[in-house]
């Protein structure tokens, strides 16, 4: 009797007459992945406070949810990603505020769902042996150690992204309107939280025609009926977004982003400018001369095991590997999981700029892919117990090899001793109304919980100058200045300097713009050194 959970032409998925993969061993191999990652938990969970510029992004318009000042970032309606994740922060930061050790274990209880929802998704294919310690891997991975301690969505999307996998799989016994319109929902939702999601789309249409689910006639033929079955499917997403665009029409600012990088999606992908809309669009030529650095970075983020964007000769021919052993999956399968990563990899391709955490799904669908695969390949020579004990133990081996769960604890240790430290002396030091300015300034608003306006973009745009009147237009009263930022000395050279730290320089622009300070210190230059 066959196993109706194999596929045919990658064997078969589970070997039914063993106890080790019933439906026991899986309910309670999940059971144990469970426990265990949640009780890892108070091992893994750190409490401070990860400097990316997104992470500060979504925690200020958090904020902003939960001050009533709407969805906004510096006073400004945030139109540049759905408030998805925002929306999920609130109650944290209700509760919890100003807690980062809340803020990550949020971050990573979505990660011990996404570990979870993978586990539940790849036992059919590779069995539960080799599905509990790949996610056993990835769990403790250094990868996605850091991105589960980082305010993102990358976690959360991804997890929901998995989630919809599922539900899309469980559907595909029982094909209704219905069916179609309950998982557009999901995909409507999660695309609130990470608009890739919306790559599932045509991910499900595509595997539905490739697989000829909906009817065996010719190609046309089964194009045609595979549309008009997924209608909904279609529809029920985008309407859901229909809101979220007429707000941005809206409420969009129509001139440059001085406080943000980018305006929007489109305008970073489109156009010379990230910031401004009405900056030069940019020819297919250059957009299509993004591919070779976004490839390598690809490969390098796949081979590095999401630890690095850098590309090595061996790591490169690691990467590409993998992915030959995703493409034998996708052409065998034909499923929504593969076809979404060959779509999220064309999109990536021309995408206007690579950060690590942006593989995060080609990772664990490629990973999951190379341990179908080899255990494939050993069931030839072996039963398929032994190659799935072959499979499980070099997983074993790779995940000791780089066993490394605290990734840059301690650096950001130091970074948020020294912030913090910083924080305090502009608090101490100035009126709670005094206005304040940084390189960056959103990571200095995280602390202080106040807006703090950011130079950097302004700088890189239209240089220093435009910086210097951002400080008189705004009244701003004193700066955080980086070290190792080239503005900074131009700041020094025309502002003085009252307080520096080992990583930041405090500068006073304006001191009749500082208004009465709390409780002065003295004019003296205070230094303090981060441990």
């Amino acid at each position: 009797m066959s196993d109706p959970r194999a596929r045919p032409g990658l064997g078969p998925a589970i070997d039914p007459g063993r106890a080790s993969i019933s439906a026991v061993a899986d309910r309670l191999a999940l059971i144990v992945l469970l426990t265990g990652m949640a009780v890892s938990l108070l091992w893994l969970v750190h409490p401070y406070y990860h400097p990316r510029g997104d992470t500060a992004i979504y925690i200020r318009t958090a904020e902003a949810l939960l001050d009533g000042e709407g969805y906004s970032y510096m006073g400004q309606p945030f139109v540049v990603r759905p408030p998805g994740l925002s929306i999920l922060l609130v109650p944290i930061l209700y509760f919890w505020k100003g807690s980062f050790y809340a803020l990550n274990l949020f971050t990573n209880l979505l990660g011990l769902l996404c570990v979870a929802a993978l586990f539940l998704f790849v036992r059919n294919r590779v069995g539960t042996l080799v599905a509990f310690a790949l996610c056993c891997a990835i769990w403790l991975g250094p990868g996605f150690r850091q991105l589960t301690s980082e305010v993102l969505s990358d976690v959360p999307g991804t997890a929901l992204l998995i989630g919809c996998l599922l539900l899309e799989r469980r559907f595909r016994r029982e094909p209704s309107v219905r069916t179609d319109s309950v998982l557009g929902l999901l995909i409507g939702l999660s695309s609130y939280v990470r608009t890739a999601s919306l790559i599932l789309i045509p991910a499900i249409v595509l595997s539905r025609v490739l697989r000829r689910e909906i009817s065996p006639g010719s190609w046309p033929t089964r194009v045609t009926a595979s549309i008009r079955r997924s209608l909904m499917l279609v529809a029920v997403p985008l309407l859901m977004l229909v809101p979220w665009q007429l707000r941005n029409a809206s409420l969009a600012p129509s001139g440059p982003m001085e406080e943000l990088r980018i305006h929007s999606y489109a305008v970073a992908m489109w156009h010379a400018d990230k910031g401004d809309p009405g900056s030069r669009k940019l020819t297919p030529t250059q957009i299509l001369s993004r591919i070779p650095e976004m490839t390598s970075k690809m490969l390098g983020a796949l081979s590095s095991r999401m630890q690095s964007a850098r590309s090595t000769l061996l790591g490169s021919i690691s990467a590409v590997i993998g992915l030959a052993c995703w493409l034998v999956v996708l052409i065998r399968r034909r499923e929504p999981a593969e076809l979404f990563v060959a779509l999220y990899l064309l999109v990536i391709s021309v995408y206007f700029g690579f950060a690590i955490r942006l593989a995060l799904p080609v990772y664990l669908f490629v990973l999951s892919a190379v341990a179908e695969i080899v255990r494939l390949a050993m069931s030839r020579f072996a039963t398929v117990r032994t190659a799935s004990m072959i499979t499980a133990g070099l997983i074993v081996i790779l995940m000791i090899a780089e066993f490394n769960p605290r990734p840059h604890w301690k650096s950001l240790a130091r970074h948020q001793r020294e912030l913090r430290a910083v924080s305090d002396y502009l608090t101490e030091r100035y009126s709670p109304d005094a206005v304040f300015a940084a390189h960056n300034g959103r990571h200095l608003a995280v602390m202080l919980d106040r807006p703090v306006h950011t130079l950097t973009f302004a700088y890189e745009r239209d240089g220093a100058q435009r910086v210097f009147e951002i400080l008189e237009e705004r009244r701003v009263c004193a700066v955080l200045a980086e070290a190792s930022q080239p503005l900074t000395q131009q700041l020094l050279r025309r502002y003085p300097l009252v307080s520096s730290w080992r990583y930041y320089l405090v500068l006073e622009i304006d001191s009749a713009a500082c208004g009465p300070a709390p409780e002065r210190r003295g004019d003296e230059r205070t230094r303090v050194e981060a441990p």
